[in-house]
């Protein structure tokens, strides 16, 4: 995925920080994996990811991302944070 690339590579301009760059990319890379997430965990296509997946693996990965690279960010709160390993096996 690009957006991973861009998020590397971003530099601040005097109009914007380098944390805020990263973190409209971050919500970017956010947004295009959410709208692959399936309605209900009972009904998912091969194309499609559990809610229970993003709640508990994608978004707290994020939220580590933006801890490690000092973005301030209201979604994610850093306190007792539990960072789920992704699956390798279904």
């Amino acid at each position: 995925m690009l957006l991973f690339a861009d998020f590397e590579a971003a530099a601040g301009t005097p109009e914007r920080s380098i944390q805020d760059i990263q973190r409209d990319i971050l919500q970017q890379i956010g947004t295009n994996i959410g709208r692959n997430v399936a309605v209900n965990s009972n009904e998912i296509q091969a194309d499609q990811i559990d809610p229970i997946d993003m709640q508990n693996i994608v978004i707290p990965n994020i939220c580590a991302i933006t801890q490690f690279y000092n973005i301030p960010t209201e979604t994610c709160t850093y306190d007792n944070e539990d960072i789920k390993p992704i699956p390798t096996e279904v």
